[in-house]
């Protein structure tokens, strides 16, 4: 008999006959992998899963807009920003929580505070730790920046 060719088996064509039974995906809390409906997006904010709520992208929405919106009894439109007043993105107790009408407002908000990413000194940011002006993209100056990488996770630094 030629290589990859065989013949069917009684279980075989038996099987076919009935209609073989595939294995549904396990979902939710159903699947070994399942972290309770809570994950951390690549920005660093929390989603959870709720799936029947209005604004959700892929099942999943913010949990710090979701807790603002459970403080006001109401949906938020996606013109709304909810802000982290101590700048941490997984701290969503309500306390910490503040809600903008746009994000226009908020960034006013922030650049007033001087809390934004960048401290902005005359339209251009600004190194967050010595204040130097830098290029937009850039989060610090060269001497604030590492000089390279010790490919075991940490970062080789300017002496000073």
């Amino acid at each position: 008999m030629p290589k990859g060719i065989y013949t069917r088996t009684d279980f075989h064509i038996e099987s076919i006959r009935n209609g073989v039974k595939k294995r549904r995906p396990l979902n939710g809390a159903e699947n070994p992998a399942w972290c309770g409906g809570r994950s951390i997006h690549s920005s660093g904010y929390i989603r959870i899963r709720k799936t029947e709520h209005p604004n959700t992208v892929d099942g999943y929405i913010l949990e710090h807009r979701f807790i603002m919106e459970q403080k006001l009894n109401r949906f938020l439109n996606k013109q709304e920003c909810v802000h982290h007043i101590n700048g941490i993105k997984d701290d969503n107790r309500s306390e910490n929580l503040m809600l903008f009408n746009s994000n226009s407002e908020h960034k006013k908000y922030e650049t007033s505070r001087g809390n934004s990413n960048h401290k902005w000194k005359g339209g251009k940011p600004a190194c967050l730790t010595c204040g130097t002006k830098i290029s937009y993209g850039a989060r610090s100056c060269k001497k604030h920046r590492p000089i390279k990488h010790d490919g075991k996770g940490k970062f080789i630094w300017h002496s000073e």
